[in-house]
This record gives C-alpha cells, sequence and structure tokens, in this order.
C-alpha cells in the first residue's frame, strides 16, 4: 500500500490533476511534494494559481477580457471541490477517512471554514452529509449521533 506522498507523488508525474492539492499545498500540507511542485513551471502555476479565480474549478466565473479561457482540466462542481478539500483536510490531520474520530469533524469544519468562498457553515453540512452518503468518509462512532 502506498503512502498519500507517495500516491501525489505517482499521481504529478503522471500529470493528474489532483484537484484539492492547490488548497494542500497553499496551506502548507505535506512539505515534500510542495518543493517539487515549485521546483517546476508548469504544476507550480497548476497547484498555485488562485483556486477563486480558476475557471476549471468554477466555469461560472468569468474570464475579464470576455474571452474563454482555454483549460486542460474537466470543470469540477462545487460539492465535489467541497469533497475534495474535506478529504485534503481529512489527510492533513492523518485521520481514517471511514473512522474519524471524536471532535474530528469539529476541527475538519473549522479547517474548512477558512475558506470562506468555498464553505458557509451550511455548505459544510451539506458537503459533510453528501460525502457520508457516497462512502468518502464517516465518523468512527456515528451510532452516538443517531436520533432514536
Amino acid at each position: 500500500m502506498f503512502s498519500l506522498d507517495e500516491w501525489l507523488d505517482w499521481a504529478i508525474t503522471y500529470n493528474f490533476k489532483v484537484n484539492w492539492l492547490g488548497y494542500a499545498l497553499t496551506e502548507g500540507f505535506f512539505p515534500e511534494i510542495t518543493r517539487k511542485v515549485k521546483a517546476d513551471e508548469i504544476l507550480k502555476r497548476r497547484y498555485f494559481s488562485s483556486i477563486d479565480d480558476a475557471p476549471e474549478i468554477f466555469p461560472d466565473v468569468a474570464d475579464p477580457s470576455g474571452r474563454q479561457k482555454n483549460t486542460t482540466f474537466v470543470n469540477v462542481g462545487r460539492r465535489e471541490q467541497q469533497r475534495d478539500v474535506i478529504l485534503a483536510v481529512i489527510a492533513a490531520l492523518n485521520f481514517d477517512p471511514l473512522q474519524i474520530p471524536d471532535g474530528g469533524k469539529a476541527a475538519i469544519r473549522k479547517a474548512c471554514l477558512t475558506r470562506p468562498k468555498l464553505f458557509t457553515s451550511d455548505s459544510f453540512d451539506h458537503a459533510w452529509k453528501n460525502g457520508v452518503a457516497e462512502g468518502f468518509f464517516k465518523l468512527a462512532n456515528r451510532e452516538k449521533y443517531i436520533s432514536k
């Protein structure tokens, strides 16, 4: 089994776009990967461009010149972006995404709410419920929180 750093290194080497990686690198996660990305001009432009203004992430943001920008990335919906950021935060906190410990969701929420253009308190809750329903992450002791 590969570590997250090895997987990210493989993805970058084979030119896969990891949607949440720009956020993770900007926040200082994965220092080894950050050094590799900063050493390569193409990767640096890809992962350190502004996430809030990137048309491949928010396709409804218009180019100031009025022209359609050329991108090589697939448009990603806002909920998927939110899920990817949540997964990045989970990885950065070294949580098992399917066994998030008590207090883990609050720590994840706190980190995600530092991105106000991507998350509000309500949108975090919706993204969380969506990610749980799709099997991307869940609390280890979720039975405690289920109302009877």
